[in-house]
């Protein structure tokens, strides 16, 4: 997909949909051809990052160090796994004085390690770029079909069949015998090289970046003439491919003939830009499984992005049925009759291309859609897909696209003041919890506390009691993540009862059916309610690729643990649907309560300030040597408050800038001392300096140290930290 190039800003926007009215069959097609395509493409992107692993250890120092490394996460391991041991014999979270001696020396080992590992590895990264770069221009020769055919001879498949990485390299052997394509590929070599060493932005860059069409294009005008020269060698190489058809004979998927049609283009170009924005990424990709979530879309380009020829029905690959005029006036009278309200007159559907037939005639998909916001006049939309989820047992739709306009502009007024923001959760009284303290130029200041909800207790409901007047407490905003919490006690509690009696049961039986002992293997060890159920309903025998469903093959003396079974299942199925529902709504309430305390405080501020800290950091789970009461307090509390969506949400809605965090808490605003002290025990804190000796909150001197910090002229590239937001939202709305 090619680098958007306009300035003007874009934007993801989310309607609410419905499951389709028309093919649903070829609908669930799609989806399920499209996640087996992310699955592939993440496989071949593993596999390019083994080849690239494989390449850097052929650098003796690199090698060694990595060895080093292995040896100190494997001595970590093991210390772990015996704090873990000993923690469940105990059953408390103390860790032996030696264990953390151990643990203690191995990290500073650690930590010595990896920062030579860094520096050795930008060393076997200069001295194998050839290498490197030949395998990144193997991995791209290929996109679209080419690249789903080289996904399934990787390492997905097994046989005698090369991946596309070995025929690019088998076909730079043949073209190496050319001579002029060695000089060529020689010069180009060395202007990529030279651009690289380059720093960005200068006349030598683009004066190199210049060599490097002029090389590139010398180098593809020889390849193509020792592609004439060696024609016949170059033939037999490209007979060695096997088309799809072939594929689907000679090797063996692990997913069901029927998933061999390939998904939409428009699909794959969306699934495309998602594995080429995971290459960006340290972390590898995950294969997840199959659950029915996913998305299906199309690539608008050229004049199809107008909304006109979406809302007129012209365009051939999406379109939107017109709302009502009316439909987003805020008039009363007769726009509030019952049945006529505005929701119902933005009610509308979506029509997706999901297919080309073999003469050229499209297949279409049809969605009932929420418009609850107006579209544009001015828009241009660049992708739009439909984006299936599983909530629970429940599937549901939204439709998403990413849209071009100028309204999206951020208009700032250059006479308002700035504003510092310092985030981070803090208790209160009566269950509150303070998420940001503010402070502006104008010296007014204030704290933003989670809202408060009434919410009923559920503690009763495990005994099979009503809940009652006295069981009423106060949730916070996020409440109905407690009563999540309560209902999944509740599911493992009957989980638990299910369990012992199917245990008892399957001991008192004798000549039970060999696939029945292989289903519910090492049941009294299992801990998913979930699991439990799914399997009763039916279990899938992967060696003999076969489903086994006890309903239809019956045990006799099965009678009443099966109906048992069965109506604890459906108990199951209701109490977590509940417990997903509330979680959902809890976060759902949670993000507009963000989103519109941003929009107030971009109404009101031209520039938002923030501290530059990496708040993935503290919310990885702790080591077992740093686990503890108040680790699982901290952990349940940061999850509920959510600083870091909050932090993305502030910076999509306001201009931003980020300054050093270092020692905003602990240096005071008035005079300058820096004094550490236990920042999470002492909220209010009094300056030890004899001179000064105010006494001040600690976020509240926090936010007066990163606006003077602004003031000050260290912040650290606003643009970045603004990119860097969006990039995360997007990152979300398309996981």
């Amino acid at each position: 997909m090619a680098k958007k190039t306009s300035k003007v800003p874009t934007r993801i926007a989310t309607f609410g949909a419905r499951a389709p009215i028309t093919d649903a069959a070829s609908v669930n097609a799609q989806y399920l051809a499209a996640r087996v395509y992310r699955t592939e493409l993440a496989v071949l992107e593993n596999h390019r990052r083994d080849e690239v692993d494989k390449i850097l250890l052929q650098h003796a120092p690199y090698a060694e160090i990595m060895a080093q490394s292995k040896a100190l996460e494997d001595a970590l391991i093991v210390v772990r796994d015996r704090v873990k041991v000993d923690q469940a014999a105990s059953r408390t979270k103390n860790v032996s004085d030696i264990d953390k001696q151990q643990i203690k020396t191995i990290k500073a080992s650690q930590t010595l390690v990896w920062d030579e590992c860094k520096i050795l590895r930008s060393a076997a990264s200069k001295a194998y770029a050839v290498e490197l770069v030949l395998l990144q221009n193997a991995d791209n020769q290929k996109t679209g079909k080419d690249l789903y055919h080289a996904a399934k001879v990787g390492d997905l498949r097994s046989g005698p069949y090369c991946t596309e990485i070995d025929r690019q390299h088998r076909l730079q052997a043949i073209l190496q015998q050319d001579i002029f394509y060695v000089q060529a590929h020689e010069t180009f070599m060395a202007t990529l090289l030279a651009v690289k060493s380059l720093k960005k932005k200068s006349l030598e860059k683009d004066a190199a970046l210049m060599a490097v069409k002029v090389a590139k294009a010398g180098l593809l005008l020889a390849k193509k003439a020792a592609k004439k020269t060696y024609a016949a060698d170059i033939t037999v190489l490209d007979a060695e491919r096997l088309t799809e058809q072939e594929l689907a004979r000679n090797v063996p998927r692990l997913h069901p003939a029927p998933l061999l049609a390939s998904p939409f283009w428009g699909t794959k170009s969306l699934l495309m830009e998602s594995a080429n924005a995971a290459k960006r990424i340290a972390d590898r990709p995950r294969i997840r499984s199959w659950d029915g979530s996913g998305r299906i879309g199309v690539h608008l380009s050229g004049a199809y992005q107008g909304i006109a020829s979406i809302l007129d029905g012209t365009n051939p690959f999406l379109r939107i049925d017109p709302v009502p005029a009316d439909a987003y006036a805020t008039s009363q009278g007769a726009a509030r009759e019952k049945g006529q309200g505005r929701k119902v007159r933005q009610r509308t559907t979506v029509h997706l291309c999901i297919g080309e037939g073999a003469h050229g005639q499209r297949e279409w998909a049809s969605f009932p859609v929420l418009l609850h916001r107006q579209l544009p006049a001015d828009a241009k939309i660049k992708n739009a897909w439909i984006k299936r989820t599983r909530i629970g047992t429940e599937l549901k739709y939204h439709l998403q696209m990413a849209m071009e306009s100028a309204t999206y502009y951020k208009v700032t007024d250059e006479s308002l003041p700035v504003v510092a923001f310092d985030l981070g959760w803090r208790q209160k009284a009566q269950e509150r919890r303070r998420i940001l303290y503010w402070y502006d130029d104008t010296g007014a200041h204030g704290e933003v506390l989670l809202p408060v909800a009434h919410r009923k207790c559920t503690k009763n409901m495990g005994k099979g009691k009503a809940p009652q007047v006295s069981d009423i407490q106060n949730y916070g905003l996020s409440g109905g993540l407690a009563l999540a919490e309560d209902l999944r006690s509740i599911r493992d509690k009957r989980f638990n009862i299910a369990r012992e009696a199917f245990v008892g049961w399957m001991a008192a039986q004798q000549n039970l059916p060999e696939w029945f002992l292989k289903a519910f293997n090492a049941i009294a060890q299992w801990r998913s309610p979930n699991r439990f159920e799914q399997t009763i309903r039916g279990w899938y025998d992967k060696a003999e690729c076969k489903m086994w469903k006890w309903a239809d093959h019956r045990i006799p003396g099965d009678t009443q643990i099966f109906d048992t079974l069965v109506a604890w299942g459906k108990k199951n199925r209701h109490l977590y649907q509940w417990e997903i529902n509330e979680t959902r709504q809890s976060l759902d309430r949670r993000k507009d309560f963000f989103r519109k305390l941003s929009h107030d405080f971009s109404k009101r501020y031209r520039m938002g300030v923030l501290e530059k800290f990496d708040l993935s950091k503290i919310a990885k789970l702790a080591p077992p040597e740093e686990q503890n009461e108040l680790h699982e307090t901290a952990r349940h509390n940061r999850h509920e408050t959510a600083l870091s969506e909050f932090r993305n949400i502030l910076k999509t809605a306001m201009p931003t800038a980020e300054v050093p965090a270092y020692h905003t808490t602990t240096k005071c605003h008035k005079c300058g001392h820096v004094e550490k002290f236990d920042a999470k025990a002492e909220l209010v804190h009094k300056c030890p300096n004899v001179e000064c000796g105010v006494v001040w909150d600690q976020d509240f001197n926090a936010a007066v140290n990163l606006l003077v910090a602004y003031h000050s002229g260290e912040t650290i590239n606003d643009d970045l930290a603004q990119k860097e937001a969006e990039l995360l939202l997007l990152t979300e709305e398309n996981a």
